[in-house]
């Protein structure tokens, strides 16, 4: 992992080394069978899903430069949401402790059901998040994609530019650079509406 990693990169990280961790402490607690060969195997097949996220900063480096919360990273946090409940849960299953029949069947469900889900959400990362980041194309896309996320800026900018001109605007015959710059706003808020749109055809596209 890199210096500028990404706070989601440097997530994944750190819970690849939470879920190595238990499955250690576990492997002391004493001999691997029964219920604590199941926590360990299902501890063992979350750290699985948990690399494989991983791998996409390596299959697409500009990830690093992705910013939390967008649409291609929120996949990733979701599964990061998924596999810190799966540990949490995994803490509540102690073979040196009793526990309720009922409870234990209870739980290792829900275990069952959200390893499912982390293995499919998985699988779903590393097929969408990862973008063509070494051809020309391919960056040119990130690169569009990425002045998306501040189109609303570039029509804030267009606004404030129109407002600057207005009044320079009404005579006759307009000083050059004032019809200029109304050009250029005209030009900013196209190019915002554009890019707006390019957001929203990736957004689906993606689901």
């Amino acid at each position: 992992m890199t210096a500028g990693a990404s706070g989601t990169q440097r997530d994944c990280a750190a819970l690849c080394i939470a879920v190595e961790r238990r499955m250690a402490i576990r492997l002391t607690v004493g001999p691997v069978a029964g219920e604590l060969f199941r926590v360990i195997d299902l501890l063992g097949g979350l750290l699985r899903h948990s690399r494989t996220v991983s791998g996409v900063w390596e299959m697409d480096p500009t990830l690093a430069d992705e910013l939390p919360g967008t649409e291609r990273m929120r996949e990733i946090e979701d599964f990061l949401a998924l596999a810190r409940r799966i540990v949490r849960e995994s803490d509540q299953i102690c073979p040196a402790e009793p526990t309720a029949p009922e409870r234990r069947r209870r739980v290792w469900g829900d275990l069952t059901d959200l390893l499912i889900r982390a293995e499919t959400l998985a699988e779903r990362i590393v097929r969408v998040v990862p973008r063509r980041h070494n051809t020309v194309e391919g960056s040119r896309e990130i690169s569009r994609l990425r002045l998306a996320t501040h189109a609303d800026t570039l029509v804030e900018a267009a606004l404030l530019i129109r407002s600057a001109v207005r009044e320079a605007l009404r005579v006759p015959t307009p000083d050059v650079d004032a019809l200029r710059l109304a050009a250029t706003a005209d030009l900013v808020m196209q190019l915002a509406a554009d890019l707006d749109a390019d957001a929203c055809i990736s957004a689906r596209q993606s689901i």
